[in-house]
Parts: structure tokens; sequence; C-alpha cells
């Protein structure tokens, strides 16, 4: 049996960035969850639930276990634990959560409704353990649990940029920057000024999630102004959460050239600019003088 202690619930004044580690049980696979201890009568109850009574009522004088994959919350200081429970109990009888954190340790669930705990970020496992010692009439007992979800507090910065630059080349401003790491990071929004004041967005580039190694991007700006543009750099979480790094700028003196459009090589007009949702491959930029140059795109 597994150990079983009180644990207090204190809410840190911490950064909470949304972790991806969603349990909703859709299907029978469960989110990998699985069963120990008596399984009879238990498992996936459809459309979306742990079940430990899929046909009438749970069994008595039991031990129930649904056991989480293992997983590594190691870039989190710590994470908030979240589920949602209906049952309906003998007197006696007891519903746990609990965890493993080098011993195992948790809570009596007390009634239906939603719940949430505030871990430390070495859990490694979690666990529902139904618990049927008691006597009385089992009719019309039941227990479920909805969902699971896991989110994570850090006092860090989710992206940590060593670099963010911009390049004069003959014909784009190239920009590029490099993380050292990431922690739930969706995508980059890079934008471009000409005044240092009226911002558009040139592109959205995805980001890698979660890495601990050095990442490096790169944007080619091929729609040149004479004098300073300024390119800003924002990062955006899976949960919306957005961090804006600082403006670089470059100064060209001259542009004798202007963009009238950029072309694939069928013909078809793409714009005056391209970015990442265009594909690998050459494409021709036609200026207004008439002239032509033949580029080269490739996403990193």
């Amino acid at each position: 049996m597994k150990k079983l202690i009180l644990l207090l619930m204190l809410i840190p004044s911490l950064v909470l960035s949304q972790y991806p580690i969603i349990n909703n049980f859709n299907t029978a696979a469960l989110d990998g969850w699985t069963q120990s201890g008596q399984t009879f009568n238990a498992g996936w109850h459809s459309p979306q639930d742990i079940c430990f009574n899929l046909t009438g009522n749970y069994l008595d004088n039991q031990f129930y276990y649904f056991d989480s994959p293992i997983m590594d919350h190691s870039l989190c200081d710590s994470i908030r634990v979240s589920f949602s429970v209906s049952m309906s109990l003998r007197a006696g009888d007891k519903l746990s959560f609990l965890f493993d954190n080098g011993g195992w340790f948790g809570v009596t669930i007390p009634s239906s409704g939603n719940f949430f705990l505030i871990l430390p970020s070495t859990v490694t496992q979690y666990s529902f353990e139904l618990n049927t010692n008691s006597n009385g009439n089992l009719n019309g007992r039941y227990c479920h649990i909805d969902y699971v979800n896991t989110q994570c507090y850090t006092s860090s910065l989710p992206v940590e940029l060593s670099l963010f630059e911009v390049e004069e080349d003959s014909d784009c401003n190239h920009v590029k920057w490099s993380t050292e790491s990431e922690l739930n990071n969706d995508y980059f929004l890079l934008d471009v000024s000409y005044d240092g004041s009226s911002w558009k967005t040139l592109d959205n580039i995805k980001g890698v999630g979660n890495s601990s190694s050095v990442t490096y991007y790169h944007y080619d700006d091929y729609l040149l102004k004479e004098g300073y543009s300024y390119y800003r750099l924002t990062q955006v979480d899976y949960n919306g959460n957005s961090e804006t790094y600082g403006i670089e700028v470059i100064y060209r003196s001259s542009i004798e050239k202007e963009v009238q459009g950029i072309y694939n090589l069928i013909g078809e007009y793409l714009g005056k600019e391209i970015n990442n949702n265009h594909s690998d491959g050459i494409y021709i930029v036609v200026y207004t003088d008439g002239s032509t140059n033949k580029i080269i795109w490739e996403q990193l």
C-alpha cells in the first residue's frame, strides 16, 4: 500500500506558465495512465473519464490504483496539478491522490469537485487510490476522474536569449537570434518599424517548445528602406504570455532598387516579402526598375 500523509497546499508567488501535460482521458488509452491493484470492472468510461465502476458498483474490500506515466518536471520550480472528481462513496471508503517524490505521499479527496495541489518539481508520478475496505451497501456507489492537468511555476524567464542582431546584406537585412534555453516557447513575432513607433509584423517564427541547448533563428527582410529600420522580437508562451526584447537598429544610406514583387519559378505572385509560410526553394525578386534577382529561400 502506498504511503498517505496530509499535504499542506500553499500557492507560491511565482510566474505560472502553461505546461503541456493535459490528461482529458478522451480515449481508452487513458493518456498513458495504467491500472494496478484491483482492475476488475475499472478502466476507461466513454466519453472521457477514468472509472472505478464500469458497470454497476465498484467492488468491496479492494485497493484500486490508476497510475500516471513517469514525468520529468525538471524545467519547473514547482508544479500545479488540478483534477476533477465525481463520486459517491460509502462512509469509510476513501479516494486519495498520491504522488511519488522519492516515496509515495498524498491527500484524501473529501468529495466530488475540482481540486488542485502545488507540488515540488521533483515529483515524477501521480496515482489515484480507491480504498473500499469499509462496510455497507454498495448500491449506487461510484467514482470517476474527469481530467488531470499539470501546469508549471517558474521564477526564471521562459526563454534565455543569447543573441539578437541585424546585419546589412547586399539585398536584405539579415536578422538573427539564438536562445540558450527555452521553456514552453510557442513562437516568436518579428516586427519592423521605420520610425521607431509604428510597427508591423514581418513573420511568426515557430519556437522549439522546451530546450536546454542553443537554438538558432534567422529572418531575411528583402523589403529595404532608406534610412533607419528598427527590429523587435517578441516571444510568446503556449498560454499566450509574451515578452518583448530590445530593439535592434540598422541604417542604410541609399536604396537603389524597390521591390515590385516576388514570384516562384512558375510565375505565381507571392507579394513583396517572403516569410516562413513559404516552402524552401528558389524565388525571383522583380524590382520596379525592371531588373530581377534570384534568391534561394531556406528555413532553419
